[in-house]
């Protein structure tokens, strides 16, 4: 966070972690997600919602180990 790599993002009641090169996937994903910090937009292509969908389960998947 203190590098601006990555921030919580909270959405109806939840907070998430986020990291910066994924920030507008899942403002798509999550509308209206508040982010504390804010984070600079370096996320270089815009997915479509479906896009975004399979990026970040595939990223949580392989954090997982699955």
């Amino acid at each position: 966070m203190a590098e601006g790599r990555a921030a919580r993002a909270g959405f109806s009641e939840r907070i998430y972690w986020v990291a910066a090169e994924r920030a507008r996937t899942f403002s798509i994903l999550f509308p209206g997600a508040q982010f504390a910090p804010q984070l600079a937009d370096v996320e270089t292509a815009v997915p479509n919602r479906d896009e975004g969908l399979l990026t970040l389960v595939t990223g949580w998947m392989s954090h997982l180990g699955r």
